[in-house]
């Protein structure tokens, strides 16, 4: 389940792809997010700082 997000503010912002009005639009970005999650999991378990650059 993904909360606490608007797709209108998404594309409001011009956040890419700008297609977050569609159905199943989120649904199909959290699948490059969830891997992501074990991964910094690692990094906060072993003290490691995260670098991460938005453009």
């Amino acid at each position: 389940m993904i909360r606490d997000v608007d797709p209108e503010q998404l594309t409001a912002v011009r956040i890419y792809p700008l297609f977050w009005d569609e159905a199943g639009a989120l649904e199909w970005v959290r699948g490059w997010f969830d891997p992501l999650v074990p991964f910094f999991g690692a990094a906060a378990r072993a003290g490691e700082a995260m670098l991460v650059w938005l453009d």
